[in-house]
């Protein structure tokens, strides 16, 4: 009798089961070629024959579960991966938010976007609340006023022609 692991599966079963999960571009999500590489078929043996004895082991009920198993273990990677990467972009755009330079307005609303119910109640809390979109009438109104300045225009003018 052959030896089983603790999840019930044979040597050949368990490398089935991670061919088919974690493997290579000719292994992963393919059984016939998960297959082939744990049983080590031979290339002259029957195609028939392989998908038969492939069919037969995939539907194993115990191959089934440890196949699910690993897939949730690899889910669970690439969660946490990406959980990791968007921590590392947020602090990021902090550190930029945080600068006194032109790219920091621009940070703060990439964090904005980022963060679920940041603009929640269309209101952010500060020192004193400030409504969003009472703010934006405002600054549209300002950027009227100070587009009829003739000094505000000049340096419009100026930096387009520098351009």
């Amino acid at each position: 009798m052959r030896s089983k692991n603790k999840f019930g599966l044979t040597p050949q079963e368990e490398s089935l089961c991670n061919y088919f999960v974690y493997g290579d571009e000719q292994t992963s999500g393919i059984q016939i070629a998960s297959y082939r590489k744990a049983y080590n078929i031979k290339p002259n043996t029957k195609p028939e024959s392989i998908h038969r004895q492939a069919t037969e082991v995939f539907n194993r009920p115990h191959v089934k579960l440890r196949i699910e198993d690993l897939q949730e273990q690899l889910n669970s990677i690439y969660k946490a991966d990406a959980e990791t990467q968007k921590k590392r972009v947020l602090n990021r755009l902090w550190e930029i938010a945080d600068q006194d330079n032109s790219q920091n307005v621009g940070a703060l609303r990439l964090i904005a976007q980022a963060t679920d119910g940041f603009f929640k109640d269309n209101t952010i809390k500060t020192e004193q609340n400030i409504n969003i979109k009472d703010s934006i009438q405002e600054l549209d109104l300002l950027i009227t006023e100070i587009s009829k300045d003739d000094n505000v225009i000049r340096l419009f003018n100026k930096d387009k022609d520098e351009q």
